[in-house]
């Protein structure tokens, strides 16, 4: 091992705090994520605040830009009409998803993938909750995680 006179007993594990790196400053600019909860228990036409999975209130943090999603199907979506689904956030109800079939494949656990936002539209002005809209009919099932990978803005 080379030794260095200067820096060799000089610099050791013990003088850093338990906390003293962080992610966050590691990794300035790069992905975070945010985890939410459709708990299908509000199956019905209309906008449903997704939650925690805990069933608490969840936002996303003022000042992200929203890249993509992922959504984790639990209970697999149905409906006895032609329901579509469109994820968003408070004020922009389809900035994730334009409205999309309940069994578009992108809506189907087997084929559900990373997804890129449609219409972000720049750094969110304040905390928002994320949203997912029914639309054209019920859904008569389902129950879905829905990841959200965003950056949060950068500071001088």
């Amino acid at each position: 091992m080379a030794y260095n006179r200067y820096l060799n007993r000089a610099i050791r594990t013990e003088h850093l705090r338990d906390d003293a790196v962080l992610t966050d400053k590691l990794a300035e600019g790069t992905s975070k994520y945010a985890l939410f909860l459709f708990d299908g228990t509000s199956l019905s036409t209309g906008a449903v605040t997704l939650t925690a999975l805990d069933g608490t209130a969840k936002t996303l943090p003022s000042g992200v830009i929203i890249k993509a999603y992922y959504p984790l199907i639990e209970v697999p979506l149905a409906s006895s009409g032609s329901a579509t689904l469109a994820f968003g956030h408070t004020g922009v109800a389809a900035s994730m998803q334009a409205a999309t079939a309940f069994d578009n494949a992108e809506l189907v656990a087997a084929t559900s993938s990373w997804t890129p936002a449609v219409a972000p539209g720049g750094a969110l002005d304040a905390s928002k909750s994320v949203l997912c809209t029914i639309a054209g009919a019920a859904l008569t099932a389902g129950r879905f995680q829905l990841y959200v990978e965003y950056v949060e803005t950068l500071t001088a």
